[in-house]
């Protein structure tokens, strides 16, 4: 018998049991780092226990960074980074089951990914498209922000009858401020507002923050010692 392409390429043939997939068809999310907090900081933890490298995230479990950081990926060539006091929680949404995540995001893809699969959605905010690579970051309790790293980042809802519709579409090296208002319906929820380039001083520190590799692997991951590298 022909054998099947492993849903993680960089995981240990222990951690790929599919009996543990989560309810979302043939996606499955599967937490790749996890960082130890400075001094006495509080780590990361997925309903209250304490978080490992290799954990398949079901359904309806907590996942919450705390004071550490935690990287994500799922079987499509999504990845996610969440920094400190993020969390990430896979739930019933309008697409199904989806990812639904807060706080400090990059959301990426390494290798080809299905164009069907869904970004997963902004706990506070709205649903992104799987493809686009984006960071988001709250700014207050009414307000996220979007950065926009490729083409037609589009970001979008679904009114009170299930129709989807697009708040804003934003091209490579664009931000955005989306103000929410829950008082209002759906299509009136959510306004775009300072929308414009993205500031060097914001990219000088995203790539310290979100895109420097090296904050994201684990030492021994440095040294091929395990396969959870990315």
């Amino acid at each position: 018998m022909p054998e099947t392409l492993s849903p993680f390429n960089s995981a240990p043939k222990r951690l790929q049991d599919t009996s543990r997939m989560s309810d979302l068809g043939n996606q499955t999310f599967m937490v790749t780092f996890v960082s130890k907090p400075k001094g006495n900081g509080k780590p990361a933890t997925l309903n209250g226990n304490g978080l490992l490298a290799g954990t398949i995230i079901n359904r309806e479990e907590l996942l919450q960074t705390n004071e550490g950081r935690v990287k994500i990926r799922d079987n499509f060539g999504q990845i996610f980074r969440l920094r400190e006091e993020s969390t990430f929680q896979i739930e019933l949404t309008e697409e199904g089951f989806q990812p639904v995540y807060d706080g400090f995001v990059f959301k990426f893809h390494r290798g080809k990914i299905a164009p069907m699969v869904s970004g997963g959605k902004y706990r506070t905010s709205c649903y992104d498209q799987g493809t686009p690579i984006v960071i988001i970051e709250p700014v207050d309790e009414t307000t996220d922000k979007y950065f926009s790293f490729s083409d037609d980042s589009r970001v979008y809802e679904y009114d009170e009858s299930g129709r989807k519709f697009t708040i804003v579409a934003l091209n490579e090296d664009e931000e955005v401020e989306l103000h929410y208002d829950v008082r209002n319906s759906m299509r009136t929820r959510y306004v775009a507002k300072n929308r414009q380039r993205i500031s060097d001083k914001d990219l000088d520190r995203f790539s310290q923050q979100y895109m420097n590799d090296r904050l994201w692997i684990g030492v021994m991951s440095r040294y091929g010692i395990t396969g959870i590298t990315v």
